[in-house]
C-alpha cells in the first residue's frame, strides 16, 4: 500500500477566475397565477387566473445583490463595464484593461436559445480580449511550451499587459463565466375568507391571499480554453425528488397577505415581488451549494498539525467564505485511489486574506467529527447550508382536567415534520456555533378518557413548535444537546351526548435534551425527552373549566441535509466582505 501527498488534487482548489454576467435571462416576463377562492366555512372554486409581471431591470437588481453568494472572494473575478475589463483579485483591483466590450443583453426567449445568446457573447465579446493577451502565439505553440517556456511567455505577457502573472495564467487556463436563466415560473393563488374577532367584540370578514411561485433558477458554467467560452456545467435549483428539499424550496417560494376586501392586482404584485427576491436568494444558495459539488469549484487545503487532540489546522478562512461549523472531508490518496478517512467541522474560521501580510495571516481550526485523519491528507469543504429537514415520532404525556379532576386523556402522539438550522452558519457568527434553531409542525391523535362517568373519546390532535438547542460534540459523530421549545398544541375529543366536539387549546414550555448521531454530514438521528409544561388553556365547545397539566415527552427522529435554506432563506447573511474591504483599503493607500 502506497500513500502520497494531495499535490495534484490540490490543484482543483486553487483560485479560480470567474465572470459573473449580470444579466439574468428570461423565458417570460409574466407568470401566469391560477386562483382558487374558499369562502367562510363554504366550498372551493377556481376563480380564473390572474398575470404578475417580472420586469427586467427589477430582475437584473436583484441578481446583483444575490450574485455574490455565488461569486465571493474566493475566486477572482473579472467585471465588464463601460468599455473596459477590470480584474479584481485578492490583494489588487486592474481597471486598466481598456478594451472595447459592450454589455449582454437578451430578450426573453427558451433556454436553448438563450444559452446560445451567451455563447456566442462570450466568444465575440470576451474571448478575444482574453486571447490577445497571448500576443501573437499561437493556443498550439502554447501549449507545446515546456514548463520554462510557459512561465517566461506569461511573465513577459503580464508585463506587458499590467496584469499579475497568476491572474493572467488563470485567464488562459481556467477562466469560467456564470450565466444565470430562470425558465416560466409556474405557481398558484390561494384566497380564503376567514372570520377575525376584533378587540371591541365585533366580528369581521377578511381575505388570507396565499401566493406560491418557488423559483427554479438555472446556472450555466462557461470554461475558457485559451480561446474560447463553452459550456462546463449546467446546474438548476429544484428540489430533485427530494421530500425535504421540495418543502424547503416552497417555502421560500411562498408569501401572503391579509385584506379587507377581495385583493386587488396592486396587493398580488407587491407580494409577488418580495416572494421572487427571498425565493431567488434560496436558488442561489441551492446553487452554490451545488456548484461545490462539482471537485473543480470546491475548496481543498492540505491538514496541518495542531497541539489540540482532534484538532487541525487548514489554510482556508475568511477569504474562501469559510464560516463557523462549515464540514470538510479528509481523503488520502492510497495507491493512486482518494479514499474518504473522515470528517469534520470548522470551529475557528481563519483570518487569511490574501490583502494581509503573511505573518498576520491565521489557519482554521477544525474538529475532527468522524472517522479519522493525519497531517497531510486533503480537507475538501463539504456541500452545506447548515439546515436540515426532519421527520420524528414525539410522545406527549400530557393529561387533560376539567374542573381539577384528571380525565385521563391529554396525551398525544405526533408525527412531526420540521427544519433545523445552525444559526452561526447561517448568520455568519461564530457565536452562534452549534446553536441550532428548529421549527417543527406536529399531526396526531389524543388519547381517550372519562369525565363523570362520560366516555371522553380520541380525536385529532396539531402541534407547531419553534425553539433551539446548543450541541455538545461528543466524538465519532455523537453528540448531545440542550434545549427548549414554545409550542402552541391543539387538542380535540368527543364526549357523549355533545354534538360538537371538544377543543382545547394550549400554549407550552418545552425544555427538552437530545441525544444525536452523525451518519455522516449529511444524515442523523436523534432522541431525546422533554418536559411539556402548559403555560395556558383555552376551550371551545365547552362550560367547564379546562386545563392541561404538564407531562414528559419523549421524540425520535431522522434529520436529512437539505440544498434549499427554506424557512431559514430570510436570515442567511451573505459571504463575509472583511477581504474586499481590505484590499480595498489597501488600494486607496
Amino acid at each position: 500500500m502506497q500513500t502520497t501527498l494531495p499535490d495534484q488534487t490540490l490543484q482543483a482548489s486553487e483560485r479560480q477566475v470567474v465572470m459573473a454576467l449580470t444579466h439574468l435571462g428570461l423565458e417570460k416576463e409574466k407568470a401566469r397565477l391560477p386562483i382558487t377562492y374558499c369562502s367562510y366555512g363554504g366550498t372551493c372554486i377556481p376563480l380564473g387566473s390572474w398575470s404578475v409581471r417580472i420586469e427586467q431591470s427589477f430582475a437584473n437588481q436583484v441578481l446583483a445583490s444575490e450574485i455574490p453568494r455565488l461569486v465571493s472572494s474566493r475566486f477572482d473575478q473579472l467585471v465588464t463595464s463601460s468599455n473596459k475589463i477590470s480584474v479584481l483579485t485578492a490583494s489588487s483591483q486592474i481597471d486598466d484593461l481598456e478594451t472595447p466590450i459592450s454589455e449582454f443583453n437578451a430578450s426573453t426567449s427558451s433556454y436553448t436559445d438563450y444559452k446560445a445568446q451567451l455563447t456566442n457573447y462570450l466568444n465575440t465579446e470576451i474571448a478575444p480580449s482574453l486571447y490577445d493577451l497571448l500576443g501573437d502565439a499561437a493556443e498550439a505553440r502554447y501549449l507545446e511550451m515546456n514548463a520554462q517556456e510557459k512561465d517566461t511567455f506569461i511573465r513577459v505577457k503580464a508585463q506587458a499587459t499590467g496584469m499579475p502573472v497568476a491572474v493572467l495564467e488563470n485567464l488562459i487556463s481556467t477562466g469560467y463565466a456564470f450565466g444565470l436563466y430562470l425558465p416560466e415560473i409556474q405557481g398558484t393563488l390561494h384566497i380564503q375568507q376567514t372570520k377575525r374577532k376584533l378587540f371591541d367584540g365585533r366580528e369581521i370578514y377578511v381575505f388570507h391571499n396565499t401566493l406560491s411561485a418557488p423559483l427554479q433558477t438555472r446556472l450555466i458554467v462557461f470554461k475558457f480554453d485559451g480561446k474560447q467560452f463553452s459550456v462546463a456545467h449546467e446546474i438548476s435549483a429544484t428540489a430533485d425528488g427530494n421530500l425535504f428539499n421540495a418543502a424547503a424550496q416552497h417555502i421560500s417560494g411562498s408569501g401572503s397577505v391579509e385584506t379587507l376586501f377581495l385583493p386587488s392586482r396592486s396587493n398580488i404584485q407587491s407580494v409577488f415581488n418580495d416572494l421572487f427576491k427571498l425565493s431567488f436568494k434560496d436558488s442561489t444558495i441551492a446553487l452554490s451549494t451545488k456548484l461545490k459539488e462539482i471537485r473543480e469549484f470546491a475548496i481543498a487545503s492540505p491538514v496541518l498539525a495542531s497541539d489540540k487532540k482532534d484538532v487541525y489546522a487548514l489554510g482556508v478562512g475568511v477569504q474562501e467564505n469559510i464560516r463557523v461549523d462549515h464540514p470538510f472531508s479528509f481523503y488520502r490518496t492510497i495507491d493512486n485511489k482518494e479514499t474518504r478517512m473522515g470528517w469534520g467541522q470548522v470551529r475557528e474560521v481563519g483570518d487569511n486574506c490574501l490583502a494581509l501580510p503573511a505573518g498576520q495571516r491565521t489557519p482554521s481550526q477544525a474538529h475532527l467529527v468522524q472517522g479519522q485523519v493525519n497531517e497531510l491528507d486533503l480537507a475538501v469543504e463539504h456541500p452545506w447550508t447548515g439546515v436540515y429537514g426532519r421527520v420524528g415520532l414525539s410522545v406527549s404525556d400530557t393529561s387533560l382536567e376539567i374542573n381539577g379532576q384528571d380525565t385521563g386523556a391529554g396525551a398525544a402522539n405526533f408525527l412531526e415534520f420540521g427544519f433545523i438550522g445552525n444559526l452561526g452558519y447561517l448568520l455568519n457568527n461564530p457565536s452562534y456555533s452549534e446553536v441550532w434553531a428548529n421549527m417543527d409542525i406536529g399531526l396526531g391523535m389524543t388519547s381517550a378518557g372519562q369525565y363523570n362517568n362520560t366516555k371522553m373519546a380520541a380525536d385529532s390532535a396539531a402541534r407547531f413548535r419553534f425553539g433551539a438547542e446548543k450541541r455538545y460534540p461528543m466524538g465519532q459523530g455523537f453528540y448531545s444537546a440542550l434545549g427548549a421549545d414554545f409550542a402552541i398544541e391543539a387538542h380535540n375529543y368527543r364526549i357523549a351526548n355533545h354534538s360538537d366536539p371538544l377543543k382545547v387549546t394550549s400554549y407550552n414550555l418545552i425544555p427538552r435534551a437530545e441525544l444525536g448521531y452523525f451518519a455522516n454530514p449529511n444524515l442523523k438521528l436523534y432522541g431525546g425527552v422533554a418536559y411539556n409544561l402548559p403555560l395556558s388553556s383555552s376551550v371551545e365547545n365547552f362550560n367547564e373549566k379546562v386545563n392541561m397539566a404538564a407531562g414528559v415527552s419523549f421524540n425520535l427522529g431522522l434529520a436529512m441535509h437539505v440544498n434549499f435554506a427554506g424557512p431559514f432563506a430570510i436570515i442567511k447573511a451573505p459571504p463575509s466582505n472583511r477581504c474586499d474591504n481590505l484590499r480595498n483599503t489597501n488600494n486607496q493607500n
